[in-house]
């Protein structure tokens, strides 16, 4: 149950991020959140939901087993076919304490 409210969680993030995507004069720029950031960098390999793709591992439980500081180190160091850095500086930490969060418990 809780994996269907994060499926849905996800793509009605994803579907909000796409409306804001368009030019608008006098709009204020705001910093992305981690699940933003992570939208943009994982999804591609970890799939929509974050719920595995081809070998890529899924990662929407990652809390469970790694805390914010170890997932920081896989982002900025990589882990087998991860390459490194693929985010980097405020957008890593981030990404690390929004992925840190997803839990299936």
């Amino acid at each position: 149950m809780k994996k269907t409210y994060f499926l849905l969680a996800t793509f009605v993030s994803f579907i909000l991020l796409l409306g804001a995507c368009g030019e608008n004069e006098g709009s204020i720029e705001t910093e992305d959140t981690g699940q933003i950031i992570v939208v943009r960098n994982c999804a591609n390999c970890h799939g929509i939901g974050l719920n595995g793709s081809d070998n890529n591992p899924a990662i929407n439980w990652i809390g469970d087993k790694y805390n914010k500081k170890q997932i920081l180190e896989v982002i900025k160091n990589g882990r087998g076919e991860m390459p490194a850095s693929i985010i980097k500086g405020k957008d890593a930490s981030k990404a690390a304490e929004y992925l840190s969060g997803l839990k299936l418990k």
